[in-house]
C-alpha cells in the first residue's frame, strides 16, 4: 500500500498536469545519473553489514543464470505459441528481466530494510548487463531497420551507467574501509533519500502518459504476464536453492525477480521501431498487476 500511494499521487499529479513528460525525463534522469548513484555509495560506505556482500561470490550467478534461463525458456514459448516477429524481441524481454530499480528497490525496502540493498544492487548487475545486450539485441532483430553488432561502444556505454559505476565505487571504497567526511556523508545521504519518491513518482508518471486506449491485451500479453510473474521468479528460486545462497539473498532476489517489466524496453522497442505498443501495454499491465502480485510473492517465499 506506501507504494500503491506514492504511485497513485504521481499519476494523479499527472493527471492535473502538475507532472508532464519533460519532467518525467527530468526525474528519471534525477534518479538514474544522481540520486541512485548517492544512495548506493552513502550505504556502502556507511554499513559495515554490507561487508557480507564480499562473501556471497556465488550470488551473482544466481541473476545471470536465471534471466538467461527465462530468456530462453521465452524463446521456446514464443515460438510454439507464435508470437508475431515484429514483437517477438519484445516478447522474450519482457519475460525474463525486471524493473529492479523504480520498483524493486523501493519495493524490497518496504519489505526487508536496508539489508536488502546490497543483493538488489548484484541482481540490477546481472539484470541491466544482460538487458542491454540479448535483450536489445533481441529487439533490434524484431525489424530489419537497424542493425548493428551485438557488443558495441553504445551498448557498453549503456551497460556502465552512472549506478553500475556507482556500484564499483561503493565496493571498492567498502573494500578499503574509506571514511568519508561526515559533512560528505550526509549530503550522500539526503540527495539519495530522494530515490525511492522520484522513482515512484516516475512510475506514476509513466501509467498516465502512455494513456489506455492503444493498450494490447492477447495470448502474447498473458503469455509475457506469466513469465513475469511466475516463470522468471520460480526459476530464480530454483537456481537460489541450488547454489544454495543465503535465505535473505534467495528472498529478495525472488522477490525482484517478480516486477514488473523494465520501462527501459518501450523506449528501445520505439527506438528501433519494434512492436512499441505491446512494450508499452507490458509496462503498464505489468506495473499495475505488481501492487496485488508483489505482496503476494512475499507471503509466498515465507513458506519455501
Amino acid at each position: 500500500m506506501v507504494i500503491a500511494i506514492v504511485v497513485l499521487l504521481g499519476y494523479w499529479l499527472a493527471c492535473f498536469k502538475w507532472f508532464e513528460e519533460r519532467e518525467f525525463a527530468l526525474f528519471a534522469r534525477l534518479v538514474i545519473s544522481v540520486t541512485l548513484p548517492c544512495y548506493m555509495i552513502f550505504n556502502f560506505v556507511s554499513n559495515s553489514e554490507l561487508r557480507g556482500l564480499l562473501n556471497s561470490g556465488k550470488g551473482i550467478l544466481v541473476p545471470f543464470l536465471s534471466i538467461l534461463a527465462s530468456y530462453v525458456l521465452a524463446l521456446g514459448l514464443g515460438k510454439i505459441s507464435g508470437v508475431p516477429q515484429k514483437r517477438f524481441g519484445v516478447f522474450r524481454v519482457t519475460f525474463a528481466m525486471s524493473n529492479t530499480i523504480f520498483i524493486g528497490l523501493p519495493l524490497t525496502q518496504v519489505l526487508f530494510g536496508e539489508k536488502a540493498l546490497p543483493y538488489v544492487f548484484l541482481y540490477y548487475f546481472g539484470n541491466t548487463t544482460l538487458f542491454w545486450t540479448i535483450g536489445v539485441w533481441g529487439i533490434m532483430s524484431d525489424t530489419a531497420s537497424q542493425k548493428m553488432p551485438f557488443l558495441s561502444l553504445d551498448v557498453l556505454k549503456r551497460i556502465f551507467n552512472p549506478p553500475l559505476i556507482a556500484f564499483f565505487v561503493g565496493v571498492g571504497l567498502m573494500l578499503i574501509r574509506a571514511k568519508l567526511p561526515s559533512f560528505a556523508l550526509r549530503s550522500f545521504e539526503m540527495v539519495g533519500n530522494l530515490t525511492t519518491p522520484l522513482a515512484l513518482f516516475c512510475v506514476g508518471m509513466n501509467i498516465r502518459f502512455m494513456g489506455f486506449g492503444k493498450f494490447v491485451l492477447d495470448s502474447s500479453t498473458l503469455l509475457a504476464l506469466l513469465g513475469r510473474f511466475l516463470f522468471a521468479p520460480l526459476l530464480t528460486w530454483l537456481f537460489s536453492i541450488f547454489l544454495s545462497v543465503p535465505e535473505v539473498m534467495k528472498d529478495v532476489f525472488v522477490v525482484v525477480a517478480a516486477m514488473p517489466v523494465m520501462m527501459q524496453s518501450s523506449v528501445v522497442a520505439k527506438f528501433y521501431e519494434a512492436d512499441f505498443e505491446y512494450a508499452t501495454s507490458m509496462v503498464a499491465y505489468s506495473t499495475l498487476l505488481s501492487i496485488v502480485v508483489a505482496p503476494l510473492v512475499r507471503i509466498i517465499i515465507i513458506y519455501l
